[in-house]
Order: structure tokens, then sequence, then C-alpha cells
């Protein structure tokens, strides 16, 4: 699978448009987006790091370094998990006690295994 059908079908499963995708990015028409994944493009570090944030996805996904999808998505779910609950703690704005936080960590288990 290429980068650009990498690309497609990401924007594709998030049910997105080319334009959509486009404005995303910062730019002012689909026709880089269409360049992009028929191939005529090579993408930036910086671009494949955009796309990585928007879907949800590894750079190296995107770039086709990586084919496992499913693995960085659920370390990138853990991690905005892991942020929101340090941020809440820091902050003061929620106060988790430790039979809260294994409850959240069970609860994340089930999603997982619901996934498969």
């Amino acid at each position: 699978m290429t980068t650009g059908d990498r690309i497609k079908a990401l924007r594709k499963s998030k049910g997105m448009t080319q334009d959509e995708l486009a404005q995303k990015l910062g730019y002012s028409s689909k026709t880089s987006i269409t360049r992009m994944e028929k191939g005529y493009h090579q993408i930036s570090n910086k671009v494949a790091e955009t796309l990585a944030d928007i879907f949800d996805v590894s750079p190296a996904y995107i770039l086709g370094y990586d084919d496992n999808i499913d693995l960085t998505h659920d370390l990138n779910q853990i991690e905005k998990l892991a942020n929101v609950l340090h941020e809440d703690q820091v902050v003061g704005t929620i106060k988790y006690t430790d039979a809260q936080l294994n409850e959240i960590l069970q609860y994340a288990r089930y999603v997982g295994i619901q996934k498969k």
C-alpha cells in the first residue's frame, strides 16, 4: 500500500472529503490532496506528522514504515488518556483516587477487548 493509498483510506474511513482534509492541512484547495493520494506529490515529514494527528496514527504508518495501524491507534489513545488524567491531577480539577484510576484502567481494557 502506497502512502497515497494510506492517506486516501484513512480519509475515507473518517468520512472526510478531499476538501475537508485540505482545509485541515491549511491548503486552499483539494488539488494537493489529490496529488498526494495519486502519488504525484511526496509529502514532507511535517505534513506526515499533521496527517498522523488528524487520523490518529503514527507518521511511520502514513509514510509506510509501519503497517500496524491498530497498535499505533491504541498507543495514541492511551497517551491522550494519560495526558488528560495527568492534567486533571496537576491542575487539580479532578483528584482521582486509586480506586477510580483502577476503574478507568479496567474500562480501557474492556474497550480494547471489545474492539477485537
